[in-house]
C-alpha cells in the first residue's frame, strides 16, 4: 500500500512538473484558447465535485 502511495505522488509531481514547464513555456494565440478552454471546464468539475460532496454529505 505504502509502494502504491508513493508511486502515486511520484505520477502527480511529474504531471505537475510539466503543467508548470508548459505554463512557463511562450503561448500563440491558438494555445490561450484551449488554456482558456480547459480551465473553464476544470472549474466545472472542481465544481460539480464539490458540491456533490457538499449534497451527500446532506448539508
Amino acid at each position: 500500500m505504502k509502494q502504491v502511495r508513493m508511486k502515486t505522488l511520484q505520477t502527480i509531481r511529474a504531471y505537475i512538473r510539466t503543467l508548470r514547464q508548459y505554463a512557463a513555456s511562450p503561448k500563440t494565440q491558438y494555445e490561450y484558447k484551449h488554456y482558456g478552454i480547459f480551465l473553464i471546464l476544470f472549474a466545472l468539475v472542481v465544481i460539480l465535485l464539490w458540491g456533490g460532496i457538499y449534497v451527500y454529505e446532506g448539508h
